[in-house]
């Protein structure tokens, strides 16, 4: 679909489309080896024009009923999917944490305490949980989003 038709599908205002049609015969001016020339154009709008924005926004706006299509489809096919799992390592770790501090309480309760490599053993465990993910992304379940940035 052209920009013309585009233009005309969204707006009816007479005086828009007609100085949309002036800057797209404007054309431009190309600077090489230090010389003018004056380009004509019978496509597209000039960059930093004043319609510049409102047509990037026209066509970005066609591309958002678009997504929002594709968007919603991939929702419904990981509807009832859990996004994450959770990680068995994280479970791993935490277990032998949980087991080495019964151990540290069973051995308190009769005097004693833990010996010096399962209290490394247990600051180490504990340090590399707070490095593991507590989940992970689901491998059945894909995560689709959209973002739309115009600079212009």
């Amino acid at each position: 679909m052209l920009l013309g038709s585009f233009i005309l599908k969204h707006f009816q205002e007479d005086r828009l489309i007609v100085t949309y049609r002036k800057l797209v015969k404007a054309g431009y001016i190309e600077f090489s080896a230090g010389k003018k020339r004056f380009v004509a154009s019978d496509i597209g709008v000039p960059q930093g024009g004043i319609l510049s924005p409102l047509l990037s926004n026209l066509f970005l706006h066609e591309l958002d009923l678009f997504m929002e299509e594709v968007v919603g489809k991939a929702e419904k096919e990981n509807q009832g999917l859990p996004k994450t799992l959770p990680n068995p390592e994280y479970r791993k770790i935490s277990r032998r944490i949980y087991l080495l501090d019964r151990r540290k309480k069973t051995l308190k309760s009769l005097g004693l305490h833990l010996s010096r490599a399962e209290r490394l053993e247990r600051l180490d465990l504990i340090t590399k949980r707070r490095r593991t993910k507590t989940t992970l992304p689901n491998p059945d379940a894909f995560r689709l989003e959209y973002v739309r940035y115009a600079d212009d």
